[in-house]
């Protein structure tokens, strides 16, 4: 009987510890959500808030609603009816934010070329910068870029050192406006460890499993006794 009680004992402990393997082996992770790319949210032409800081536009004069998901904004690209802030393309203008702003991005949307006045037209800038994505007929030359007098140019456009403020003075004596926006990259969430349904199944079959062995052996150790 003594032996009987020990094997039930130690085949009852090798059944927690399967289930236990079983709740451990089958757990799978979530998929991670893909980093998204907000851009302002203009409350004026002036005045904006971008994910959660606020951005002031010295140069800004009407809104403007245009389509930022194309190639020539691949690298970040926004909403098909994003809006965006228009302003005269002769302005020299400058752009605050209320804290400093990683890896901005500028979203240059018809920029001249065309009625600007100037060929080449020079925008310069008081920060270091990479294209991303379109401005294929642009060049740079320090922090200074230059776009040919005909046709308009779109792109993206990322600044690496956190910006608190930019600025731009451009050679432009033309008055028709043109569009930019700012934008930001979120960051990815890391993925999170959710047990699969065969987790609860394999738990619930050892468990199961045990349970009726419990109960089969008891009946078997009854029959004995009373022989």
């Amino acid at each position: 009987m003594k032996q009987l009680m020990v094997r039930s004992q130690a085949l009852s402990q090798s059944i927690a510890i399967a289930a236990t393997a079983v709740t451990g082996t089958f757990v799978a992770f979530s998929a991670p959500t893909m980093a998204a790319t907000v851009g302002v949210n203009w409350a004026t032409p002036t005045m904006g808030e971008l994910n959660g800081v606020d951005v002031n536009f010295s140069a800004g004069v009407q809104f403007f609603s245009t389509d930022l998901s194309g190639s020539n904004y691949a690298a970040a690209p926004l909403s098909s009816s994003q809006q965006t802030t228009s302003y005269r393309v002769s302005s020299d203008w400058t752009a605050t934010f209320s804290s400093p702003v990683s890896d901005l991005l500028l979203y240059p949307v018809f920029w001249r070329g065309t009625f600007s006045g100037a060929d080449p037209v020079t925008y310069a800038f008081d920060q270091p910068f990479t294209i991303l994505s379109g401005l294929g007929a642009a060049t740079v030359s320090g922090n200074t870029l230059s776009v040919p007098g005909s046709s308009f140019h779109n792109g993206v456009i990322q600044f690496n050192d956190p910006v608190s403020s930019l600025s731009v003075t451009t050679n432009a004596t033309g008055t028709s406006f043109q569009p930019l926006t700012f934008g930001v990259e979120m960051n990815n969430t890391p993925p999170q460890p959710v047990p699969e349904p065969m987790t609860i199944f394999g738990s619930a079959t050892a468990l199961g499993f045990g349970a009726l062995f419990n109960r089969k052996n008891s009946k078997k150790q009854k029959n004995k006794d009373n022989n």
